[in-house]
């Protein structure tokens, strides 16, 4: 398998490695631990930042998938999206989304037809259903874990159980929410999907924005971290016209919303912005030091605090990750989401902000304005101190 020093999307074998990223501990994308020995490039002709597609990472996504336990925080209940404080399932804001900015200009097709591929339980689908229940739907993931509760929704008509190569119809909607940047071959994997789409028919995708989240390159399951520029073109150059795409409609992600036209008569060069290259380059140095940072930030607070008066911020990825690379881990997590809180998180209690232990110091594994918002907000909260990590600059 010849494409480990190879872009996944463009192809140019100009990339570059960072040997830094190596000495990291990584996560799963359900928020397992995972162990360092992971590699990261940068395309230097186009500027996508992704991982290796060998033998051995397939091997090891192979090794994370069999044992994937999708929102097992929250007792396989979906992760809501916190803004201002106030928590909304991603799927009800793909949702709105959607209908707010889209007009379906099915041809001769009635009633209209949406394919959630990576569908897992359903989630995406069940918004749907609740929105308008005149929709004919189908899901889509590999295996079939989830087939029985994804077919008792009300209008879903079918679910896939081999992924995107089991589907023989078109469809008027096809959406991907956080599946993509785990795609290894994404161009030939949006080729597929183009052809299974009615005519003027739309692509929903939501990926992670690494630009706004550090802790995205963690992932060991991501074969690539999307900017918003690097998702366009790529959508784009397989036939697609941008109807929205926004870096800012959900925190720290990026969510597109496309339309098919003509497939180009000839596949052209996904080349970037120098600049841009350049920026990103510079940005990705920065973030893997500062990745490295949050360690040192972490356990001079436990040296300073003490092991049991210290609690760190969330359940999901970046919590796991932080609280693992410390030399003795947290005591507690605090957590917004009610399906979280008030239980057990890698066998420590989970305390909604209010019930924090008093005189407590709580970490914040958050980036940019997302940690600020959150300390400003939390440290107004009884006596926790919500602590900030470290500035990237």
């Amino acid at each position: 398998m010849p494409y480990a020093k190879r872009c996944l999307v463009c192809g140019s074998d100009d990339v570059i490695s960072y040997d830094e990223y190596g000495k990291l501990h990584r996560v799963t994308s359900d928020s397992r631990i995972w162990h360092t020995g992971g590699r990261i490039f940068q395309c230097q002709t186009c500027g996508l930042v992704h991982k290796p597609f060998d033998a051995l990472s397939e091997k090891e996504v192979g090794e994370i998938y069999e044992t994937y336990q999708l929102y097992f925080q929250g007792q396989g209940g979906e992760q809501k999206i916190f803004i201002s404080g106030v928590g909304k399932p991603r799927s009800a804001i793909l949702t709105e989304h959607y209908f707010e900015h889209a007009t379906l200009l099915a041809e001769n097709q009635h009633p209209p037809s949406w394919l959630d591929v990576g569908c897992g339980r359903g989630d995406l689908l069940r918004a749907l259903s609740k929105h308008d229940n005149a929709w004919h739907l189908f899901g889509t993931d590999l295996g079939d874990k989830y087939k029985a509760t994804v077919e008792e929704i009300e209008g879903v008509q079918t679910y896939f159980a081999d992924g995107v190569d089991a589907l023989q119809d078109c469809f008027d909607v096809i959406s991907m929410s956080h599946v993509l940047e785990h795609i290894s071959q994404p161009v030939s994997f949006l080729e597929k999907l183009h052809s299974h789409l009615n005519n003027n028919g739309h692509l929903l995708i939501a990926v992670p924005n690494w630009h706004q989240n550090p802790f995205d390159l963690l992932i060991a399951d991501h074969y690539i971290h999307f900017t918003l520029d690097a998702l366009s073109r790529l959508v784009e150059s397989v036939g697609f016209k941008i109807i929205t795409a926004s870096d800012t409609l959900i925190p720290k992600e990026l969510v597109l919303l496309a339309q098919k036209s003509d497939r180009h008569s000839e596949k052209t060069a996904i080349e970037g912005d120098a600049q841009k290259i350049l920026y990103n380059t510079k940005l990705l140095e920065k973030m893997l030091a500062w990745l490295e940072q949050n360690v040192a930030w972490a356990n001079t607070y436990i040296s300073q605090n003490g092991h049991s008066q210290l609690g760190v911020f969330g359940t999901a990825l970046a919590a796991t990750w932080l609280d693992h690379s410390t030399q003795k881990g947290c005591s507690f997590f605090v957590d917004e989401d009610l399906q979280r809180a008030s239980g057990q998180y890698l066998d420590r209690p989970v305390y909604l902000p209010k019930d924090a232990p008093t005189n407590s110091v709580v970490l914040l594994p958050m980036y940019g304005v997302v940690a600020e918002s959150i300390s400003t907000r939390l440290n107004t909260i009884g006596d926790v101190q919500y602590v900030m990590p470290p500035d990237l600059s």
